[in-house]
């Protein structure tokens, strides 16, 4: 920024123009540079909460292989009903 006394009025106001101009180019810069970081950061999200999504059915997957494994190891166990007392004394 020129520090100046400047000579008239004209010369004056040519400069108040040119710093609101540079003022006004660097906020739009700074904006566009916010709005596509913006867009960058959308994407990346969606990309990690897919990969997410992906891991998720993976284990559910994998649950229920475990599962299924297991009911094929067990044995089925019957348990008799409880008996009355009366038919243990005969």
């Amino acid at each position: 920024m020129l520090i100046y006394e400047p000579t008239n009025a004209t010369c004056w106001k040519k400069m108040k123009m040119q710093t609101a101009r540079q003022a006004k180019k660097k906020h739009f810069q700074m904006m566009r540079k916010m709005h596509y970081d913006e867009g960058l950061n959308i994407k990346l999200a969606r990309q990690l909460l897919a990969r997410e999504l992906e891991e998720d059915e993976d284990e559910d997957e994998e649950m229920t292989d475990d599962t299924e494994d297991l009911r094929e190891e067990t044995e089925e166990i019957t348990v008799d009903p409880p008996q009355e007392a009366d038919s243990l004394e005969s």
